[in-house]
């Protein structure tokens, strides 16, 4: 009989299992008998490959995985998910991750600027709350993906400089490239100190816009600013996003930037437009007068 044969014997107990060369028999010579282990039900426990072979009907007289190798299996899967937890953790840490060095006092001017941006580096610069200012070289991979962020002027970063202990920041402006968007081309950042009061820009994020009459019936948003200027009182956690409710909103419906709930120890920033200017419009539109 080959490798992997079967009996065709209906009893469990007689067939012919031929399992990596040993064979087992019932009432025949035979080399060795296969010997019973600690399983779920009791049976001989097989391998995987080896359960696979047998017949649907000889697969239910056996015990696919030892109660040891189903706790290995589980404890496997468990630090499976325990890695995949830790990967992205590593990951979130590093997009709010800036590396830095300080840049020399004869590496200044456009000369300078255009051949450090061919090395993956971009000029830099962090200013803290006295007015300090320290030039630095900013690796150009760490803010690449926030060039395109509307909350990268609103988020806390770790700025490593050296071998210098991090330094909490808030970017105060990216500069990037008018063609290559996502491509930096200066940063200016300011430390970040719990306590006192900043001015950032958050951005808007619309909700519930199917609840919204006069979008459901065809009507064009007009949004004005995608990002609103607030201030930020000490001690305050910068919020991720400022939502604005569209529900109940009819063709020709305004909301003004005084109208926006903000959340506690937040106001808007002191700027005569902001006292007049309307955030989005709903705009009349031919569908919704009916014309299509």
């Amino acid at each position: 009989v080959g490798a992997g044969a079967l009996a065709r014997s209906r009893d469990a107990s007689s067939f012919v299992a031929v399992l990596g060369g040993v064979r087992s028999f019932s009432g025949l010579t035979h080399t060795r008998q296969l010997e019973p282990r600690n399983s779920v039900s009791g049976g001989i426990a097989l391998r995987p490959a080896q359960f696979a072979a047998l017949m649907p009907w000889q697969k239910r007289a056996f015990s696919t995985v030892p109660v040891k190798q189903k706790l290995d299996e589980e404890e496997r899967e468990k630090l499976k998910i325990q890695r995949l937890i830790a990967a992205k953790q590593k990951r979130d840490i590093e997009k709010l991750t800036i590396r830095a060095q300080t840049r020399p006092a004869d590496c200044r001017g456009t000369p300078s600027s255009v051949a450090l941006r061919k090395t993956g580096w971009v000029p830099g610069r962090l200013q803290d709350s006295n007015g300090t200012n320290e030039l630095l070289h900013v690796e150009s991979k760490s803010v690449r993906r926030w060039c395109i962020e509307a909350r990268a002027l609103s988020t806390v970063f770790q700025l490593h400089v050296d071998d210098r202990p991090p330094i909490p920041v808030l970017i105060r402006e990216l500069q990037a490239h008018y063609v290559h968007y996502d491509e930096p081309m200066h940063v200016t950042m300011l430390a970040y100190e719990k306590g006192k009061d900043y001015l950032v820009e958050i951005p808007v994020n619309l909700v519930n816009q199917d609840k919204s009459p006069g979008l459901r019936i065809g009507g064009a948003l007009n949004l004005n600013m995608r990002t609103i200027q607030v201030k930020i009182k000490g001690g305050t956690p910068i919020p991720v996003r400022i939502e604005v409710d569209l529900a109940g909103l009819e063709v020709g419906d305004r909301i003004f930037l005084r109208d926006v709930k903000l959340p506690d120890g937040i106001e808007m920033a002191d700027l005569a437009h902001y006292k007049t200017i309307s955030l989005l419009r709903i705009a009349k539109t031919r569908a919704s007068m009916g014309l299509l």
